[in-house]
């Protein structure tokens, strides 16, 4: 026969369901982010696609090059289920660096309209903020995936 103090399991389990708890509400955080690296990957792909037929800039070298990122911001997207703290973290520097290349190119080229400039930065700004808003989560979310 065991000694046991008689609220321990109810306490043990009731530990058990905050951790849970808690995993629920971080798996949630990383899947927002997960979404937000498939739009941009979908959204990459379909508005440079537009955007180069339109100015007639469309190259098989160039639909290479937005293939190739769209592919890896959906790569990312799917490795954040082994590692969503690395994916994420990944997604969002090379978003904030493909973001800031695209700027630079964009002044330079002197093609920056105003009106779709601004659209186009809520966008980003957006996207930046849900992917930086995941990374504690995925952070948190790890760490808990490596304790037994």
């Amino acid at each position: 026969m065991e000694n046991r103090v008689p609220g321990e399991d109810l306490l043990t389990e009731h530990i058990a369901n905050l951790d849970e708890l808690q995993r629920q509400g971080y798996e949630s955080t990383v899947r927002h982010g997960r979404n937000t690296l498939f739009w941009i990957a979908a959204l990459l792909v379909v508005s440079q696609v537009l955007i180069s037929y339109a100015h007639q800039d469309l190259t098989l070298q160039l639909l290479g090059i937005i293939l190739l990122l769209g592919t890896l911001f959906a790569a990312l997207g799917f490795y954040t289920r082994r590692k969503p703290f690395v994916a994420l973290l990944t997604g969002t520097v090379c978003y904030v660096l493909l973001w800031s290349i695209d700027l630079f190119c964009g002044y330079a080229r002197g093609s920056v309209n105003v009106t779709t400039g601004i659209s186009g930065a809520l966008v980003r700004v957006a996207f930046t903020l849900f992917l930086i808003k995941a990374l504690p989560d995925a952070w948190k979310l790890e760490r808990l995936a490596r304790t037994p």
